[in-house]
């Protein structure tokens, strides 16, 4: 296959930059709440916009300067084996969040996901990444749910 024209980059490099300023303007439109806050819900969208503005321009001038960004030929960057059953994992670790939140909590439905998610990456060691799974989902959802009071619902909800 061969490498993408520069012309090709420099598009989807405006691509990128079209897409900003959509978000951009999305972003702005949130609304304000009714009391100000030092992070209202415009920090968040308005940060990642303009980060994405940075990797747009990087992106483009790289392009533009025929130094294109992109690596489809680069044998370093080529799938490594096994990648249709790393999909499963990871498609499993989805499937298996979204259908167990309403049945065992939040916390544990992430912890079991982290599982199949870590095996999607490589992982053999299934205990390990349900320690880490756990703690690390009982440590986000003590920020937002205990922390910030966005309420995420019970952390283990046992039948």
């Amino acid at each position: 296959m061969k490498p993408p024209s520069r012309a090709f980059s420099v598009i989807v490099g405006l691509g990128l930059f079209a897409f900003t300023a959509v978000m951009g303007v999305q972003a702005s439109l949130i609304p304000l709440p009714v009391m100000q806050d030092a992070l209202g819900p415009r920090l968040l969208p308005g940060a990642l916009c303009g980060l994405l503005l940075i990797l747009a321009m990087g992106y483009t001038q790289a392009a533009w300067q025929d130094r294109s960004p992109d690596v489809i030929n680069d044998e370093a960057e080529a799938p490594l084996p096994g990648r249709a059953a790393r999909c499963a994992w990871f498609i499993g670790g989805l499937a298996a969040l979204l259908a167990l939140i309403p049945a065992i909590g939040i916390g544990a439905a992430c912890a079991l996901a982290f599982v199949l998610f870590a095996r999607a990456f490589g992982s053999r060691a299934p205990l390990k990444d349900l320690l880490i799974g756990g703690l690390f989902s009982l440590a986000v959802w003590g920020l937002f749910d205990k922390l910030l009071g966005v309420p995420l619902g019970p952390f283990l909800h046992l039948p």
